[in-house]
């Protein structure tokens, strides 16, 4: 059971005192701290003997990160009241609360906000949740929350967290196989400015598998939910995973968010809109417009010609029964958008946003076709008038083949050439998989002269090792990289916990060597980073056996050592 602690701290009578300094405004902060029966520690009540607000933002100046307002005050038993006042006025301001307990320098518990406005003679009021800085905080589920593996989630325009089907079931099929099943409907929301899970209306179809893509278009903000599997296969012999072909989804279908329903996409004349290929544990990545690339989706490593093409979702097509209003659909290219190579089980990673209104996106991976390890898909300007884009295979040498990557963002290099941290992943070669690859790879790619070009960096992941159906996030700022759970193996037993990559020294370290708690193992589950820079993590199993135990699932916020508690520094 999760409890709601209640902090408050409050402006009181700041202006009103005549303290405020001119060009200066207020910062009020209602923060909820989470807590649960299933972790160890108090709650902040009674533990915490002070706490410290910072707002930090971009110096006038130099233009870069500074703090702009620090305040510390003990709490007693008695008052809980902090004023943070002489704030200077400004937009994008980050708040960070910090809780300490008594003679530790390190903060027990970590609460932050982003993007705050301060305005002068006035208190901003701000709503945050606290975890516990450097471990985990369970988020209360309901009792019926299943396990769940292989659900898929998705941030959405506010902050929140829709997230949807999995697998809530294992059969034994003898010699360590299990059939996954139990492919739900089921979709919750997560509220990280309250800390409060709620589930809403079911989805058309069972999924799991699928993959989900926030469309923020004006006046119909929504989410596209694209295929997906019924039932999989775990073995506990060679690669571990495998897709049951039979039952791949080629539907999808779309997420209201003004009205929390689900409804199956479908064509003008009322039939539902199908991809060209059911596609399970496909990659998917919005552009500038909205438009949205699908590619992958079919069986590793099989060679199918049939997955060698992409598809198009655009919001223009697809006209209603009046043939005015356009709802949105996938488009008709004629087998156009073809790719090099079918990418199944790749990562793909938004490259950039031009200045002509068009994206690249990168694909890396998923491939056993050598000279197609990274491809760059590039958006047409006639896109409208029926041209697809391209996709171009760029040669890099010192990256090999690799299946489930973990592709991350980092921040750019000094000259703004754009950088990805790669990860983890699996080699298909001479017709066997071998096992994950213990390096990892910093790309850098240069596009100058419209030509791109990209570098590989090798880098020694240890203590890490290898790893594959992993999550990675990177930090706000780019300079960190966390990579949570997977396989190290094919035992089909998840044994890899977390990892982080420090950036400006290219190092990778554990949350044990940092002396905090090790990463629960788990493959299968979700990583989101939320608005306060925390990770939600929803689901996992650690072996298929355990899937159907009736256990109620996992739901947690991950707060890593390594996140930094002054943005300044």
């Amino acid at each position: 059971m999760t409890t709601r602690s209640l902090f408050v701290f409050s402006v009181l009578g700041l202006m009103a005192c005549g303290v405020g300094e001119p060009g200066s405004g207020a910062i009020g902060v209602v923060a909820t701290a989470l807590t649960s029966t299933c972790e160890v520690g108090a709650a902040p009540q009674g533990v915490v003997d002070r706490v410290q607000i910072l707002v930090t933002g971009s110096d006038p100046d130099t233009r870069k990160i500074a703090v702009l307002a620090d305040g510390t005050k003990a709490i007693t038993a008695s008052t809980q009241d902090v004023s943070l006042g002489d704030v200077p006025v400004g937009l994008d301001n980050v708040v960070t609360v910090l809780g300490f307990v008594p003679g530790q320098e390190t903060p027990s518990w970590f609460g932050r906000r982003r993007e705050v406005a301060v305005t002068q003679n006035r208190t901003t009021d701000v709503e945050m949740v606290l975890t516990r800085y450097g471990s985990f905080t369970c988020v209360g589920v309901p009792q019926m929350f299943p396990q769940l593996t292989f659900s898929s989630s998705v941030v959405l325009g506010d902050g929140r967290v829709l997230m949807t089907g999995g697998f809530t079931s294992a059969t034994d099929k003898g010699d360590g196989t299990f059939k996954l099943g139990g492919a739900s409907r089921s979709a919750y929301v997560y509220d990280p400015s309250k800390g409060e899970l709620t589930e809403i209306a079911q989805m058309v179809e069972a999924r799991a598998g699928h993959s989900m893509v926030y469309v923020p278009a004006v006046g119909s903000e929504r989410v596209l939910i694209f295929g997906g599997t019924t039932s999989m296969t775990v073995k506990g012999v060679s690669f571990p995973l495998e897709i049951d072909a039979n039952s791949s989804l080629d539907s999808y279908e779309i997420f209201d968010v003004a009205t929390s329903t689900f409804a199956l996409a479908l064509k003008r004349d009322g039939n539902p809109d199908r991809m060209l290929q059911p596609r399970a544990f496909s990659t998917v990545g919005r552009l500038f417009d909205d438009t949205v690339l699908i590619t992958g989706g079919g069986k590793w490593p099989l060679d199918d010609s049939n997955y060698n093409v992409a598809e198009l979702w655009a919001p223009y097509a697809n006209k209603d029964e009046a043939g005015e209003n356009p709802i949105g659909g996938l488009l008709d290219l004629h087998g156009g958008l073809k790719l090099n190579s079918q990418h199944n089980g790749a990562a793909m990673v938004k490259l950039e946003d031009t200045s002509q209104g068009l994206s690249r996106l990168l694909v890396v991976g998923g491939t056993t076709s050598g000279d197609s390890v990274v491809e760059i898909f590039t958006q047409s300007s006639g896109q409208q008038a029926g041209a697809s884009g391209a996709f171009r295979s760029v040669a890099v040498n010192g990256l090999p083949t690799l299946f489930f990557p973990a592709v991350m963002p980092v921040k750019e290099t000094d000259k703004g050439l754009k950088r990805f941290l790669v990860a983890g992943g699996v080699k298909y070669e001479r017709g066997k998989w071998v096992e994950p690859v213990a390096n990892a790879w910093l790309l850098t790619v240069d596009s100058t002269d419209k030509v791109d070009t990209i570098s590989a960096q090798t880098l020694d992941a240890s203590p890490c090792g290898g790893m594959f159906f992993h999550k990675g996030s990177s930090s706000f700022e780019g300079d960190l990289a966390v990579l949570l759970g997977g396989y190290r193996d094919f035992s089909g037993v998840a044994k890899a916990g977390a990892c982080f990559f420090d950036l400006a020294t290219s190092k990778f370290s554990t949350p044990s060597a940092l002396g905090k708690p090790d990463f629960f193992a788990r493959a299968g589950h979700t990583v989101e980073r939320l608005i306060d820079d925390t990770l939600l993590v929803t689901g996992g199993m650690v072996d298929a056996a355990g899937l159907s135990d009736g256990s109620t699932g996992l739901l947690e916020l991950y707060t890593p050592p390594v996140l930094k508690t002054n943005l300044a520094q």
